[in-house]
């Protein structure tokens, strides 16, 4: 396999993180926008320490050998605490598709119009990445090289216009917060842990892939710097009209706002950005339970339709509603893995392992 250098690993990392709420703005404004001013020091510290968390995980796959998600993250060979992480790995996974799979039936009933297009659109959004991940995905990291330059691109670029247009900013604080998410700090705290632990199935791999440290290192910093600039952009632009905040995809409000010719480009940028998101999701917990059972091993287009499937009707329940509350939640579990990430590390570092 070819060695990743330093853009495609910048492209790979950013790509992580940009599927479910960045593009659509949601995910930025629950976790920051709503908390004013100190949601872009929340931004820029969630963005450091995703960029630190994903140099702690190559450094343990380059020094161990071994890109197997749970095994990084827990750093032993207990039985019992592989199999936990291995599980909670999956109920995020699943979870992150559920919430994909919200998003791209809010997608379909903004674009229509339609009252209740968001299940239609749910729907079909679950069988076309069953009928993909059945046939396997290649080159993931490639994907992420040819559309995340687009993805951020389009969304600082309407970003900017936007904030060209409607100058007079509005950094008010929200006075309805998520209950999970009371200020800033939390915010990027939960956003951070959710957020690597969802993303290490495609990150692990990139310590063992990359052509050096220094290629490690100076791609994850470029990809940090993407993220942070598309993050602070849509920021930008939800301050500048905040009446867009009331919707469930604010940045593609924003964007029809300008044009809306503009709008259906960008839907089709959002569409990608989430069929990245959910087959990076699905097709890793396919393959962890077709491991660890030889009846779904031999079955395994059944098992992706029916993950699929259920993913479809949690998706029912709404993106803005599953977004906060699951992503929250996920994230403060998640907490345990970032610090089983750092404690692995130490003890790599000091010659304990």
């Amino acid at each position: 396999m070819k060695k990743l250098s330093v853009f495609p690993i910048g492209f790979a990392f950013a790509g992580c993180f940009l599927g479910v709420g960045c593009m659509s703005g949601e995910e930025t404004y629950q976790f920051f926008g709503t908390f004013g001013l100190s949601g872009i020091a929340g931004v820029l510290a969630a963005v450091t320490a995703l960029v630190l968390l994903n140099l702690l995980i190559a450094y343990i796959v380059r020094k161990t050998g071994d890109a197997r998600i749970d095994h990084v993250v827990v750093g032993t060979s207990n039985k019992t605490l592989l199999a936990l992480t291995g599980t909670f790995e999956m109920l995020v996974f699943f979870g992150t598709y559920v919430v994909t799979a919200a998003d791209a039936g809010a997608l379909l009933e903004m674009l229509t119009g339609l009252r209740g297009a968001h299940i239609w659109g749910a729907f079909l959004f679950c069988f076309l990445i069953s009928v993909i991940a059945i046939r396997g995905i290649t080159g993931l990291v490639q994907l992420f090289s040819a559309v995340v330059p687009v993805l951020v691109l389009a969304a600082f670029v309407s970003s900017l216009v936007t904030v060209i247009k409607n100058p007079s900013f509005d950094f008010t604080p929200s006075a309805a917060v998520h209950p999970l998410i009371p200020n800033a700090a939390l915010g990027a705290l939960t956003f951070t842990s959710y957020n690597v632990f969802c993303s290490i199935g495609v990150l692990c791999p990139i310590g063992l892939q990359s052509k050096s440290k220094k290629s490690i290192v100076l791609g994850t910093v470029f990809g940090g710097i993407l993220l942070a600039l598309q993050m602070l952009g849509v920021f930008s632009a939800l301050a500048a009209v905040p009446e867009t905040t009331a919707e469930s995809l604010p940045m593609l409000a924003v964007v029809g706002a300008l044009s809306p010719v503009l709008s259906y480009l960008y839907a089709v940028l959002l569409f990608c950005s989430m069929a990245g998101a959910s087959l990076a999701c699905l097709i890793p917990t396919v393959t962890y339970f077709s491991e660890h059972n030889k009846f779904l091993c031999r079955h395994g287009a059944f098992l992706t339709f029916a993950l699929s499937f259920i993913a479809f009707l949690f998706s029912c329940f709404g993106f803005a509603d599953l977004l906060g509350t699951l992503f929250s939640s996920f994230g403060y579990a998640a907490l345990l893995a970032m610090f089983g990430i750092l404690f692995h590390a130490l003890r790599l570092a000091t010659g304990k392992q």
